[in-house]
């Protein structure tokens, strides 16, 4: 009597023999993928891929007909990007960050960059609790797209013409949320509005200057990381300076009967609240941070244009020119020489007019 033929496997090299047929195998762990993607059924088929190489090879070849995912609230950028991997292909169509809070507003950027080069299919992504700069980054780089802004100060343009039919001045939020598609992003439960923080126009410039200010090994070394994980490197993170102009093109409300926020460029930062009967106090301000770093010059021309006052002066009396100037900030100095000018406030303090004068010689 002859021996039974052995079970066919993709097992090729050492390691447990499947006691499953192929078509089995594959057969298993599509249904499991099909049935939606649940974070329990996910887990189960990474540890199944750790069974064979038979395993492991029917694992990959069903992950991407995952129609939706849902990731744990622990989950790290580096998780979701490699996941994103495996899941590559036309059939995700939701993804679901809610409560994702170790997710950075750099991971964000990433995480949406991947999605719309490896899963062009996906319709929603679930943003809902997670950190307030995620939420900002990826509000911003979704416009950023969507309209084909060219610079932060061509988005808040685009986001205020949106705004031209509205009865408000600026762009509603839940009216931007509206066009965004492909995918559309949740940012807030249902019958709920998304409103940052008062500080959120404060860190957001200053994300953008620190961005823009690091040293030449930090910078080094990020690009390092940022290359093996596959991530076009930049000088800074020019993203940061988009979510500037959308805090200033849109206004934000928890719900309909609720307070509208906005963030005015000339608000001064140590202030919760703008006060335009206040607008001539001294006080630090968006522009003279920008003047103090150098930088970046796309954050300092948004809010030139936006109509930062080039003639406030901060509690020692400094306007940006001066503080551009005392830092010895020659490309910055030279911009706000010229907006100084065309404000008709050009009062330099004494001692620095030959140093602007020699930062500004073309």
């Amino acid at each position: 009597m002859e021996a039974a033929a052995p079970v066919q496997n993709l097992d090729d090299a050492a390691g447990p023999v499947s006691p499953f047929s192929v078509e089995a195998l594959y057969i298993c762990f599509a249904n499991l993928c099909l049935r939606g993607g649940r974070e329990g059924d996910i887990r189960l088929l990474l540890r199944a891929a750790r069974v064979s190489r038979a395993w492991l090879k029917a694992v990959h070849a069903s992950l991407p007909l995952v129609p939706g995912i849902a990731f744990p609230a622990h989950v790290t950028g580096a998780d979701v990007l490699a996941m994103l991997i495996r899941l590559a292909g036309a059939n995700l169509k939701t993804v679901c960050l809610e409560g994702c809070r170790q997710l950075s507003a750099v991971d964000i950027g990433r995480i949406l960059a991947d999605l719309a080069a490896r899963c062009p299919a996906v319709i929603e992504v679930n943003l809902t609790d997670c950190e307030e700069e995620a939420i900002l980054r990826a509000l911003a780089t979704a416009a950023k797209r969507h309209f084909g802004a060219v610079s932060p100060a061509d988005l808040r343009a685009m986001l205020l013409a949106l705004a031209e039919g509205e009865a408000a001045s600026r762009c509603p939020l839940e009216l931007l949320l509206g066009q965004i598609t492909s995918p559309a992003l949740r940012v807030a439960d249902e019958g709920q509005g998304f409103v940052p923080g008062r500080d959120a126009f404060r860190e957001a410039v200053q994300c953008a200057i620190r961005d823009s200010g690091e040293e030449e090994e930090e910078e080094e070394e990020e690009t390092n990381e940022m290359e093996e994980e596959g991530v076009k490197a930049s000088v800074y993170d020019e993203e940061a300076v988009y979510v500037v102009a959308l805090l200033m093109a849109c206004d934000f409300s928890a719900g309909p009967d609720e307070e509208t926020i906005t963030f005015p460029c000339n608000q001064r930062i140590e202030d919760d609240y703008y006060d335009e009967e206040e607008d001539d106090e001294p006080g630090k301000r968006a522009l003279h941070l920008v003047a103090e770093g150098g930088g970046p010059l796309a954050l300092l021309f948004l809010l030139l244009v936006t109509g930062a006052r080039v003639d406030a002066e901060d509690k020692n009396g400094n306007t940006a020119l001066i503080l551009a100037c005392e830092n010895k900030h020659a490309a910055a100095a030279a911009e706000l020489m010229e907006a100084t000018k065309r404000a008709g406030a050009l009062d330099l303090q004494v001692g620095h007019e030959a140093w602007v004068l020699r930062a500004c010689v073309v």
